[in-house]
């Protein structure tokens, strides 16, 4: 590392202590992070986090040239890999006005399995059309989508998505990583799901 570099671990130390303050789990963001560094810091501790809880060996992930976001070997081959949050836009605008004002949040918004599955779709399609640019330099191409909707629990989530199939193109392994789960027994986590991907 040259001596003008920043340490990894300290940006991620800077961001983590900024996350957002309602449903804010999976974000990393801080003003004290340069130009452009805020963003590939949380791109690419998720990225890490979502791809390493499947049970992937995730080896030197950096960022990529947006598009896409990084890009990393995993398992011995060269990924890319897309990173998006899927939340509610609408509901949490509407939280973070009232935890400003020091009001009680609003009732978390409640999803459906067919609201689930079409947003999922959606975020799909939208990744897919977009690593156009790029596909044929990665021998896969990873979408990882993250939430920490208060709704999609895991047991939620589970039940939603038996049976699901969603569609792409391009797009080879798609991984939506939850908020953390506590466990009393101290060993909680960020559950994820690995969704069934059918070409069109």
């Amino acid at each position: 590392m040259k001596d003008d570099e920043i340490n990894p671990w300290e940006l991620l130390a800077i961001a983590r202590a900024s996350m957002r303050p309602v449903q804010g789990h999976w974000t990393w963001r801080s003003s004290r992070l340069g130009p452009g560094q805020e963003k590939s810091v949380e791109e690419i501790a998720n990225a890490s986090a979502v791809l390493e809880a499947v049970g992937f060996d995730v080896g030197n992930v950096r960022a990529g040239n947006d598009p896409p976001d990084c890009e990393a070997l995993i398992d011995g081959e060269l990924w890319s890999i897309e990173v998006t949050e899927l939340v509610e836009s609408r509901w949490l605008s509407s939280a973070m006005k009232d935890y400003r004002l020091l009001k009680p949040l609003p009732e978390s918004f409640h999803w459906t399995r067919d609201a689930l599955l079409t947003r999922l779709q959606e975020r799909i399609s939208v990744q897919d059309q977009k690593s156009r640019k790029y596909a044929h330099l990665y021998l896969r191409r990873a979408l990882v989508i993250v939430t920490a909707e208060e709704d999609l629990h895991a047991h939620a989530v589970e039940k939603f998505l038996h049976g699901a199939v969603f569609y792409a193109e391009r797009i080879t392994d798609v991984l939506f990583g939850l908020d953390y789960h506590p466990s009393p027994d101290g060993d909680g986590k960020s559950p994820v799901f690995r969704l069934k991907i059918n070409k069109p």
